[in-house]
């Protein structure tokens, strides 16, 4: 490798971290759209198994139904947690002095120093704020929602036109064909399947 090589990769890795760093706010949202879709095309193929639907169901309808269910697990599941997390962080004060006194009588019936061992082996863990910084997580989650939803839909109706924008980026017939044998070796599920691979 030359010296001049060299630069380039060094220059390339750091203009990466640097991309991933300030991209962060666009990179998780965007993955985490990209997921909700990958769930969607699962679901939208397990409803397919459903002769009913499969014969009945046009594939937008479909593909409504599919994002529906995907958002009312993920509200029922982002209530549960924030709710659970919430009601433990402000109770916990409740539930220090009974664990205190837990702890004395634990040091009288084997004659031990529990608070101080578990200091030496914990380095004086604070749960109250580590479940506040498990809510505030979880909380940014939620406000980047909104975002997250956002790729979802935008990358669930960008599906149905994929295909024939492919088509029209190549005009050589070829070159399609190899782009289009990539994206069918990158999916190996049968949703995948129905989107390129036919």
């Amino acid at each position: 490798m030359t010296t001049k090589n060299i630069t380039y990769l060094l220059v390339s890795c750091i203009s990466l971290v640097v991309i991933l760093i300030y991209g962060q706010a666009i990179l998780v949202p965007f993955i985490l759209g990209l997921l909700l879709w990958f769930i969607g095309k699962e679901l939208e193929a397990a409803l397919d198994k459903i002769s009913f639907i499969k014969k009945k169901f046009p594939n937008w309808l479909k593909h409504i139904l599919s994002f529906g269910i995907i958002l009312i697990v993920l509200l029922f599941i982002t209530n549960i947690l924030s709710t659970n997390i919430n009601s433990l962080a402000h109770s916990f004060a409740k539930y220090e002095p009974n664990f205190d006194a837990l702890v004395l009588r634990i040091d009288g019936w084997f004659g031990l120093d529990t608070k101080l061992a578990i200091k030496n082996y914990s380095g004086n863990l604070d749960f109250g704020n580590i479940l506040q910084s498990l809510f505030s997580s979880i909380s940014y989650l939620i406000s980047n929602g909104f975002m997250i939803l956002l790729y979802a839909v935008f990358i669930l109706l960008e599906d149905a036109s994929f295909k024939p924008k492919l088509k029209a980026i190549f005009v050589n017939k070829e070159k399609e064909e190899k782009v289009d044998d990539i994206f069918c070796l990158l999916y190996t599920s049968d949703a995948a399947d129905d989107l390129l691979c036919v």
